[in-house]
Parts: C-alpha cells; sequence; structure tokens
C-alpha cells in the first residue's frame, strides 16, 4: 500500500481543469486548519530518499514552524482564486456525504446550528446552509482568521480560535461561564483537520466539543443524527501519486481512524461508526506536478525546492509507464467518523 500507485485502469469520473482545483483544495490543504496545537514536538526519523537525505519530521501537532509557514503563506484569496472553492463535481459530491452523514436532509429538529471547526473561508460550511433545510446557523472556528468576520446575515459568524480553547473549562459542571460559540450547537464538522491535532490532547479537544454539544437523540430511537463528523484520510492505505519520502511523512503525521475512534469514546461519545467513501480521479501529469511544487499539502512542506523536483521526476518516470503517460489516475479516500453525544 506504501508503493505509488494510482496508474491502473478503473471506473472514474473526468474532472475538469476546475474540478481539479477543487480538488486540491480539499485533498491537500487539509481545510487550512494549520495549528489547534500550537507546540513545537518534534522527533527526528531517518528515512531513504533519492538522495539518502535524513528529515526531521513534525509531530502530529501543527506547531512546527513548518507547518505553521506552510498554512500561513497561502491566503484565502489564493485558495479561492486558484484551487477548491470554486463549484464543481467533487466538492458537490462532498457536501452530499456530508449531508448524508449528518442527517442534514432530515425532518429531525427542524432547527440545527452547526460548528465547523477549520472551516477556513467558510465556502464549504455556505454551502451546506444553502443546501440543508434543517441547518440554519454555523460557527466556522479557525486559527487563521486574518480578521474577525461578522457574516452572521447569511447565517454563518467566525471565531479566530485553537484547540487550547476546547480545552479550557472542561471541568465546570455548566456551560454558563463558556464563550457563548462554545454552547449549543447540535453538530460539530471537523473536515480534514484532525490530523493537526496534537496526539497527547485529542481526547481532551473531543471532551472540550462535547460539553457545548446540544443531546439530539431521542429515547430508544437509532435514528437520531449524529453529534459530530470528522473527516479525515487513511494512516496508510492511499492511492496518491507519491514518492516514498512523501509517504513516510504522511504515515507520521496521520492518525489512524481507530486511534481517533477510542479518542472519542474517551471523551464520552458513543455510537462511533466509521467508514470510507472512495472517490475515482483522473487529472494531468502536469496540474498534480505543479500541486507539489507549490506545497499545496502540509507533507510537501517537509522537502525542500530541489528534493520536491526530484520527487516530481519519479512521479514523471512513473506516468510514463503507463500509455497516456500525461494522464494521473488515482482514488481519493476520505475517511468518515461519527458518534453521538
Amino acid at each position: 500500500d506504501l508503493s505509488v500507485a494510482g496508474w491502473d485502469e478503473r471506473r472514474r469520473y473526468t474532472i475538469t481543469r476546475t474540478s481539479v482545483a477543487l480538488l486540491l483544495r480539499e485533498v491537500v490543504s487539509m481545510r487550512r486548519f494549520g495549528s489547534l496545537v500550537f507546540g513545537s514536538s518534534f522527533q527526528r526519523r531517518p528515512y531513504n530518499n533519492s538522495t539518502g537525505a535524513t528529515r526531521i519530521m513534525s509531530t502530529r501537532e501543527f506547531g512546527s514552524n513548518t507547518n505553521r509557514q506552510h498554512y500561513e503563506s497561502h491566503t484565502a484569496e489564493s485558495y479561492e482564486s486558484a484551487f477548491f472553492y470554486s463549484p464543481g463535481a467533487y466538492t458537490a459530491h462532498v457536501r452530499e456525504l456530508v449531508q448524508q452523514a449528518l442527517h442534514l436532509n432530515s425532518d429531525h429538529l427542524s432547527y440545527r446550528r452547526l460548528l465547523d471547526i477549520g472551516g477556513g473561508t467558510g465556502n464549504f460550511t455556505k454551502l451546506l446552509l444553502d443546501n440543508s433545510p434543517v441547518l440554519k446557523e454555523a460557527v466556522v472556528v479557525d486559527p487563521f482568521l486574518s480578521t474577525v468576520h461578522d457574516n452572521s446575515e447569511n447565517g454563518i459568524s467566525f471565531v479566530k480560535a485553537s484547540s487550547d480553547d476546547f480545552m479550557k473549562g472542561n471541568s465546570r459542571t455548566n456551560n454558563e461561564s463558556l464563550p457563548s460559540w462554545r454552547q449549543n450547537y447540535h453538530q460539530v464538522l471537523l473536515k480534514e483537520v484532525v490530523h493537526h491535532f496534537d496526539e497527547q490532547h485529542r481526547t481532551s479537544i473531543f471532551r472540550g466539543i462535547r460539553q457545548g454539544l446540544i443531546d439530539m437523540t431521542e429515547t430508544n430511537s437509532t435514528d437520531s443524527p449524529p453529534s459530530i463528523l470528522i473527516i479525515t484520510r487513511p494512516h496508510r492505505n492511499i492511492d496518491y501519486p507519491l514518492w516514498p519520502a512523501a509517504l513516510e511523512v504522511w504515515a507520521a503525521n496521520q492518525p489512524s481512524a481507530h486511534e481517533l475512534s477510542e479518542n472519542l469514546k474517551g471523551a464520552g461519545f458513543s455510537s462511533v461508526h466509521q467508514w470510507i467513501e472512495p472517490y475515482q480521479c483522473e487529472t494531468t501529469l502536469e496540474q498534480w506536478l505543479n500541486m507539489v511544487r507549490a506545497r499545496f499539502w502540509s507533507t510537501f512542506s517537509n522537502f525542500s525546492d530541489k528534493e520536491l523536483e526530484e520527487a516530481c521526476q519519479y512521479i514523471s518516470n512513473h506516468a510514463k509507464l503507463q500509455p497516456d503517460g500525461k494522464t494521473i489516475k488515482f482514488e481519493d479516500r476520505l475517511v468518515f467518523i461519527t458518534a453521538r453525544k
């Protein structure tokens, strides 16, 4: 599973240039939610790439200068103009999956408030609001908001905060002393962000998130909507056209679905379920290599310009072994995890 894959013929969607931008925004940026924990823990782990280099690999917290610089270098304008926020098949597909997972098309509780942790500009959140009749209000929580936005007229408000805020006040028996945005929300979305939570703090963060949730579970009902939805990617079984060193960096920083499920249970959540949502993709080799060079994945921030050029050559060489050496095919695999308060 750690070899370069994605070159075989499969049933797939053909992605336009605009849709590729959308895909890369969702695949690569991990929702722009760079750091939720501002620590600075590293571990030195040697590995062999084409140059035999030894690299410092960040642990699962965003506190490293490498990751901080990566996320802060990508402005909201750069994402919106070049990647991921334009209308397209990929974003529409993910939106539909989120609506299904959170039961946003059901009649259960006609007024819901959503907390979107790591929602960035809030554009994906707005898509949910526009297409989900029961969703009336949303709060986007993101540590990289340049200013405090007020978009409440559209049902969305913005809070600049990190995961540290969810660990504050967890011992309180009531929520009255918590900030208003941490109270009285019905559901929580964590889309491609939990891999940045400090491994040692994840359970505490989830406990703080759970504290502000309104319990929507009906007595003796198995159809009640989940309280929380985590969207992430597999720890190892990925299909993107990468190179060996990048796969190692990925695995070092990506928690498994089992770990996350256990963290949720430890925080008091119940009815924890997990599954994989695959999406067949096709794009041009040129577009994929440009994405690698632009470091739109935080994984790529662990590599120098020279190493990325060598990686692009590695990917190109593998692509040329295929009948159409100018096309990249891969399966995007989203891990969905839901739980109830």
